[in-house]
């Protein structure tokens, strides 16, 4: 299974090769934007969730580049993913300025170079696998009430239900946040906005709704929509709302940072678990547990370590939602490690364990027709004579 560090680099190389091969055939700057502006979004997803997960969710991508140096990427290096940024900004915020197809290649073989320099400073969370990604639809409304000032965000899913969709969560913004969302959203590459994103039958009902403010679709990694937007939660607002209405009290949303509803088998809603132990040295070895993605143990033990740490034993094994006492769909992971000096041994998680059999699906024998019979009976004196048909 190929590492995080190494699938960023792998989508560089593959959007490289798009940049050569479009020049070999008449193109137009949309094209060349196409390739650029999707690709730099998931750099900073990329930075953001694996390579500085505790930072501020909020620190743009210039700032976490420029966070690279203190790591020990060199300084050509962070140059050439700041020559990208700018190559973004100028496909992103000036359509009037010629992209130039030779400069974009360039960038972007530079940016390959840097990305494979980054997987070997030796960041645990870059070294570990790629866990699959999943896409997920969720519409988003907008609503302004301003007499608390505040913005409410609802994040549905489309369904067969009457409504058109199925409410999963809500979120509570202080109004002024609503200036910050808005270009970071319109900025995504996984996000569309309007009635023509949410089609013109949702649009009407959730435009109907007072204090309307705007709505979209959401596609593409679930996680990702929901860190983007609890940078902006204001948890003094969501405390004032009636207490049966809070997310942290729906059943559906929970208090967990992901909504349990959904992303419980997307994402993770478990919280990591640890215990520790007095190892044979007399040192104290820590086991972290988490479900469903080892980045929960990773960050559970830099955040125990608060630095380097080394992985003395790893396995996975099959387990439940919320609990591995039985085998069942979800992967979970142990990590025993101890805090200090690592030889940058990283964590493979064998597989230990009953494995999970779904259970048979039974299906009912389809019914057997039967076509209707007719009996006929004549009688002649003492005697009768039937014949069915």
């Amino acid at each position: 299974m190929k590492t995080r560090g190494e699938a960023i680099t792998e989508d560089a190389e593959h959007t490289l090769h798009k940049l050569t091969v479009l020049t070999h055939q008449s193109f137009t700057r949309a094209d060349l934007s196409a390739l650029i502006e999707p690709f730099t979004s998931r750099l900073e997803y990329y930075l953001k969730s694996v390579v500085f997960p505790t930072m501020s969710r909020r620190m743009g991508l210039k700032d976490l580049i420029d966070n690279l140096s203190p790591l020990g990427l060199a300084a050509p290096h962070v140059t050439s993913l700041h020559t990208l940024r700018q190559l973004y900004n100028k496909s992103k915020h000036d359509p009037d300025v010629d992209l130039k197809s030779q400069e974009c290649i360039r960038s972007f073989e530079a940016a390959v170079v840097a990305l494979r320099a980054i997987t070997t400073l030796g960041i645990t969370s870059i070294d570990a696998p790629q866990e699959p990604s999943f896409n997920t639809v969720v519409c988003v409304g907008f609503w302004d009430h301003y007499v608390g000032g505040e913005t409410e965000v609802g994040l549905f899913l489309p369904s067969n239900h009457w409504m058109g969709t199925t409410p999963i969560s809500t979120f509570h913004l202080h109004w002024s946040s609503w200036d910050h969302l808005k270009p970071a959203l319109a900025d995504h590459p996984r996000y569309s906005r309007g009635e023509e994103a949410l089609g013109s039958t949702l649009w009407k009902s959730f435009s109907d709704e007072g204090d309307f403010l705007d709505a979209g679709v959401w596609e593409g990694d679930v996680k990702e929509l929901l860190e983007l937007l609890s940078t902006h939660n204001d948890e003094s607002l969501e405390e004032a709302v009636i207490p049966f209405l809070a997310r942290r009290n729906n059943l559906i949303s929970g208090d967990c940072p992901e909504f349990c509803a959904l992303a419980l088998t997307l994402t993770g809603c478990v919280k990591p678990e640890q215990t520790t132990t007095i190892g044979p040295s007399g040192k104290t070895m820590s086991v972290a547990k988490c479900s469903q993605n080892p980045s929960g143990c990773y960050q559970k033990a830099s955040d125990t370590c608060s630095g380097s740490y080394q992985v003395l034993d790893s396995y996975s094994k099959a387990g439940g939602l919320v609990a591995d006492v039985l085998p069942g769909p979800v992967t979970w992971y142990y990590m025993t490690y101890q805090c200090g000096p690592t030889d940058g041994r990283t964590p493979t998680f064998p597989f230990r364990g009953q494995q999970y059999t779904p259970p048979p699906v039974i299906q009912a024998p389809a019914p057997t027709y039967r076509a209707p019979t007719t009996t006929t009976c004549n009688r002649f004196g003492n005697s009768v004579t039937c014949n069915s048909y």
